[in-house]
């Protein structure tokens, strides 16, 4: 993904000094403006896309020690020596990994969806109604930090502490939060995505 995004602005800069530069007559230094502009969106979109990766990277290792944290208990208990606080432990891990994975599978475009009746229609609405679908989704996971943020904010008010072994229950929001506002993130990339791809081939 990274790679597919470097390419198209790369390509998509010598694109615009070229065309608008000599055709309409733009000066030098228009042109020079214009594929720095061209080169501040990719880094902008590269560290968004490493953003999501690091985060995806981070979801997985939760599952991982989720999972090490469960076989280890199971064992552990065998021989009298279960892990303290497991229900804790494995609920952060699986909340955190879950909601860290989610912002990639926006901007991969695997989120599970039904799409027999859309892609019989003309490439034309098949955009459109794609581009619909991640405005919604980018409106709907707005109302969702909205209201996230101001249970977090009753949550540190409150202070309040998980059963057994007292973690913060502000912990457990924050990466709650935090695959919120990469997947609103992802879904606008989304869209951005095939605007600058149809310009690049101009």
């Amino acid at each position: 993904m990274r790679r597919r995004f470097t390419e198209r602005y790369r390509k998509l800069s010598p694109n615009m000094s070229d065309k608008e530069a000599g055709g309409s007559g733009m000066s030098n230094a228009a042109a020079r403006s214009s594929a720095r502009v061209s080169r501040s969106v990719l880094a902008i979109l590269d560290l968004l896309n490493s953003l999501m990766l690091l985060a995806a990277g981070t979801g997985f290792a939760s599952f991982a020690i989720a999972a090490v944290l469960t076989v280890t208990d199971i064992i552990g208990r065998q021989i009298g020596w279960p892990i303290v606080g497991i229900v804790d432990l494995v609920q952060l891990c699986v909340l955190g990994g879950a909601w860290l994975v989610i912002p990639y599978a926006f901007l991969k475009g695997s989120h599970v969806g039904v799409d027999l009746l859309v892609q019989l229609l003309p490439p034309t609405f098949n955009h459109f109604f794609k581009v619909l679908a991640n405005l919604a989704a980018a409106v709907l996971l707005s109302l969702m930090l909205g209201a996230c943020i101001e249970v977090y904010s009753r949550q540190v008010l409150f202070g309040d502490r998980s059963q057994q072994l007292g973690i913060p229950i502000t912990w457990y929001w924050l990466p709650l939060l935090t695959g919120v506002v990469l997947s609103i993130l992802a879904v606008l990339l989304s869209v951005l995505n095939p605007v600058f791809e149809k310009k690049s081939a101009l």
